[in-house]
This record gives structure tokens, sequence and C-alpha cells, in this order.
């Protein structure tokens, strides 16, 4: 389940898309899973996922813009 889509813009900082949610599989190490994000033309990316908190099954994926492939 995906609670949650953040924006974060920082003026010190690169924009970054946050994702958020629960899952059983958020019990995972950070960096145990991955999410791979593809443009349906061959373009593709991959990006960790970390745990959100202390509490389980809630999980965090970080998407920095600047790391997008065109067209992403």
């Amino acid at each position: 389940m995906l609670d949650g889509l953040a924006l974060i813009l920082a003026s010190d900082a690169p924009t970054v898309l946050e994702f958020a949610g629960r899952c059983t599989l958020a019990a995972f190490p950070d960096g145990a899973l991955a999410v791979h994000l593809e443009d349906g033309r061959g373009g593709s990316a991959v990006f960790p996922v970390g745990t959100a908190s202390q509490s389980d099954g809630d999980f965090v994926i970080r998407v920095p813009v600047t790391e997008l492939p065109a067209g992403l």
C-alpha cells in the first residue's frame, strides 16, 4: 500500500520524489529491496528501498530527480 508521495524541494539540495508506504516486505534491511522504474521504451532506473521508521512495515523510496533518465 502506498501511503503518500512527496515532492521535496530545498534550495540547497536537488529535488527528490519520495514514495512512502507500508507492506510486509518492508521488514527487509535497508538496500535489500529496490524499485525499478521503466518508461516503456527501454529506459529504466533503480532506487533502493529503505525503512521509514522503527515500526514494522513502513518503507520509503527517495528518487533524486537529477538521477532520472530523460523521459522517465
